[in-house]
């Protein structure tokens, strides 16, 4: 009996120590699976909190960047206004100085002509003087003439017959030298006939020199009528250029200020978020205006390469890229004040050989997914484009600027053909293998086909 009760304590001890084990072990697992409920839902709410974290940054950037685009907005009107007023003015300037010139030209001509004049009266004046001496000549000779008539006519009979050998040869005498005055009387008329003459003709002349003298005073007057006009265009243009350059100065401020926005909001996307096709756009329009490639064109370009920014590469340098390519990537990071290993690259493929192993290299850089040598080989082109110090190859307006650089180097491309937009897509995958890959040029295409349809029915 005794016995039995002691078993039977004993199987019932270990019965509630059993059950004692059994309901700590599932309160330990319950509590265990709280916890790890609450640290879930704790993760899960610091994701959903960097995500709106996130967001409200890329909205935060966005405002800063309309407003810095609003000012480069204004800005370059203004300075588009004024360069076209310089232009204007350069141009009336430039015609100012022409008629300046045509004035002076005139002027020459108006004393080239008075010299002239003034070399024919110069000539009547002479030929004036010469026939006063004939003239006086023959005036003098006729006065000595008229007095020996005098002198004979006034000689009494007595005197003729007393002093003459005879009377026929004082008559005789007498007779020539009433023909001899007479003659000298024809020739003295003749002489001033023509010395009137020549004084009429010099007068005609004097006159015609002083209309050309008139002219020539009126030139000049025109001229300075001309040059003042022309001094104030150029004090004006002085002044128009001046606030040109102000407001120039301001652009290319706020347009460095864009820039930066650009690279830090397309450096946030680039996490993966998709950039904003109006964003998208009114940047593919930059670079068009500086490259001359189509804007849909390069759109199609950035959605095939990256998706519009989004798969900017999932990779590093040390990892995806070819070991030729890191020491350029490292000199792009070093000059833009990166960290290479932080930057994203795009990851290398996986092409399969013969016996199944993969191969192949990534490490395209940014939107535009160029590669290091690329890059560093368009980068001085890129600089002086778009006038800035160091070229981004992640900042979206850059990226687009190189991709339009790249394409425009097919001829047509900045014509707008698509047979050339078609050869330049497949060149920016594959280089001179580019008849291999069509499809890539088809695909592109297809995008900016698209592109358009969606700009003209948004009306964006």
């Amino acid at each position: 009996m005794f016995k039995f009760q002691k078993s039977s304590f004993r199987l019932s001890l270990i019965f509630f120590l059993g059950l004692c084990l059994w309901l700590s072990g599932t309160f330990m697992n319950e509590s265990l699976a709280v916890t790890e409920n609450i640290g879930t839902a704790t993760t899960g709410n610091q994701e959903e909190a960097t995500e709106a974290e996130q967001a409200e940054k890329i909205k935060q950037k966005k405002i800063e960047l309309e407003k810095a685009e609003s000012k480069v907005t204004k800005y370059q009107s203004k300075t588009d206004a004024l360069t076209q007023k310089a232009e204007t003015l350069e141009e009336v300037i430039g015609e100012l100085n022409e008629e300046v010139t045509n004035t002076e030209q005139a002027i020459q001509k108006a004393q080239s002509a008075i010299d002239k004049v003034q070399a024919e009266i110069d000539i009547k004046v002479q030929q004036i003087n010469e026939k006063e001496k004939e003239l006086d000549a023959k005036r003098a000779i006729l006065s000595e003439y008229i007095r020996e008539i005098n002198r004979l006519s006034g000689q009494s009979m007595v005197e003729v017959l007393l002093s003459a050998d005879d009377l026929a040869s004082y008559l005789q005498e007498l007779n020539s030298l009433n023909k001899t005055s007479s003659n000298i009387q024809e020739i003295y008329n003749e002489i001033k006939g023509r010395r009137s003459i020549l004084l009429v003709q010099k007068e005609k002349l004097e006159k015609n020199k002083e209309n050309q003298t008139a002219l020539k005073i009126m030139q000049k007057q025109q001229k300075m009528y001309l040059e003042n006009k022309k001094q104030h265009r150029d004090n004006l243009l002085q002044k128009t250029r001046g606030e040109e350059s102000q407001f120039r100065e301001l652009l290319e401020q706020n347009e460095v200020v864009v820039d930066r926005i650009y690279g830090e909001l397309t450096a946030l996307q680039s996490l993966g978020s998709p950039i904003d096709f109006k964003e998208a756009l009114y940047t593919a329009r930059y670079a068009s205006k500086k490259t001359g490639t189509r804007v849909e064109f390069l759109l199609g370009v950035l959605k095939v390469e990256s998706n519009m920014g989004v798969n900017v590469g999932g990779g590093t340098y040390k990892v995806d890229m070819h070991p030729a390519q890191r020491d350029r990537f490292e000199k792009i990071c070093e000059d833009l004040g990166y960290d290479p290993d932080e930057k994203p690259v795009s990851r290398k493929p996986c092409y399969r050989d013969s016996e199944g192993n993969c191969s192949g290299w990534g490490g395209a850089m940014g939107p535009a997914q160029f590669m290091p040598s690329t890059w560093m080989g368009y980068k001085k082109s890129i600089e002086k484009t778009i006038n800035i110090e160091h070229a981004n190859p992640w900042n979206l307006r850059h990226a687009l600027v190189a991709m339009g650089l790249k394409l425009a180097k097919v001829p047509g491309v900045t014509e707008g053909d698509e047979k050339a937009e078609r050869k330049a897509a497949n060149i920016y995958l594959a280089g001179s293998n580019w008849e291999n890959f069509t499809w890539y040029g088809d695909r592109v295409i297809a995008f900016a086909d698209a592109f358009k349809d969606k700009i003209k029915e948004e009306n964006l």
